[in-house]
């Protein structure tokens, strides 16, 4: 009889815990929306509500900006974007979600990777990366 609660109680465990990272994605993905209707839309200026104070301290305001004006500048204008897989990860209380997609610009093909942090009930872009080589994607962290 213990066996069956156990086993009960690790599949409510299970699907609370899948419920838990499908909001997060979720979530998530409605902020890299955004993140690329500013981008393709040239508003480098509002994409900065979207960064995460860390990042900003990192990296200030003037680089993000800098930053995305030369990826437009370099792949042209963006045409689509598809999400193409994501991980999420919780430690020591920060939740971080990675989405990675594949970019079709005026001037080719690039795969990117948005990471978010969930602070309080929101999610924020932690970091972003751009490559032409899917595989180098996420080498850096």
């Amino acid at each position: 009889m213990k066996r069956i609660y156990l086993l009960i109680l690790g599949l409510l465990l299970g699907i609370a815990v899948s419920g838990f990272f499908c909001s997060s994605v979720s979530q998530s993905g409605d902020k890299a929306d955004l993140f690329y209707a500013h981008i393709k839309n040239s508003e480098f200026d509002k994409v900065i509500d979207l960064i995460d104070e860390q990042a900003l301290k990192t990296h200030s305001k003037e680089k993000w900006i800098a930053l995305l004006q030369s990826r437009s500048e370099h792949w042209g204008n963006l045409v689509s974007y598809k999400n193409t897989g994501f991980h999420t990860e919780t430690a020591n209380g920060v939740t971080i979600t990675k989405l990675d997609f594949m970019v079709d610009n005026a001037n080719g093909k690039v795969y990117e990777r948005i990471d978010f942090v969930k602070r309080g009930s929101d999610y924020k872009i932690l970091a972003y990366e751009f490559n032409p080589d899917k595989d180098k994607i996420g080498k850096n962290n």
